[in-house]
């Protein structure tokens, strides 16, 4: 509410569309701490949905309101919610996906500050080079495997093969398929710090 700072009204009302949501995030944290199908999953699920269910009458009763009377920023976020309810509430029929995408976020912010900081590619093969070394890096992080050893690795092992690799071994090397044992032998975990 940025826009709209010294509105009170407005801030009163966007702070409790605020607790509404982190009681949903809260809900569903103790939800997918369980083995969907279980009695707690169950019990959680329930919550959440019907939770969700009041939050989606409020949705309409807002916008059922007379447009004279609702704020100009209430209205559009209220429209905005349902425009894009079916993609907002997709986590609770798959818990295996998270409420939001601040992780996405979080993992292209560097690509995004790096495009930024060296005026971008000037080639599309480049721009294709960046996504792949983008995408690796990340899953090397995801999986806790030092990126710089990974490479160093993976070039090693490109350079023994003498030629092209078939999919399968290019697969056997990537870093979400590595056995512990090869990330031991080679040293290529992330060390703590």
């Amino acid at each position: 509410m940025k826009k709209y700072p010294k509105d009170f009204k407005l801030l009163k009302w966007a702070e409790k569309w605020l607790l509404k949501i982190a009681r949903l995030y809260r809900i569903n944290n103790q939800r997918v701490k369980h083995p969907p199908g279980s009695k707690l999953f169950l019990e959680y699920d329930t919550k959440l949905r019907e939770a969700i269910e009041k939050m989606e009458k409020e949705i309409a009763v807002e916008l059922a309101m007379d447009k004279d009377h609702l704020h100009e920023a209430r209205f559009k976020a209220m429209e905005t919610i349902k425009n894009h309810w079916d993609g907002l509430t997709v986590f609770l029929d798959n818990p295996e996906i998270p409420m939001d995408n601040n992780r996405m976020e979080s993992g292209i912010r560097p690509c995004a500050l790096g495009r930024n900081n060296y005026i971008g590619n000037h080639s599309e093969w480049g721009g294709e080079l960046s996504a792949c070394m983008y995408s690796i890096i990340q899953t090397c992080k995801q999986n806790k495997i030092n990126p710089k050893a990974y490479l160093g690795y993976y070039f090693e092992k490109s350079i023994e093969m003498k030629g092209e690799m078939s999919e399968e071994t290019i697969s056997s090397l990537l870093p979400c398929n590595l056995k512990s044992k090869i990330i031991a032998e080679y040293d290529l975990g992330l060390k703590k710090i």
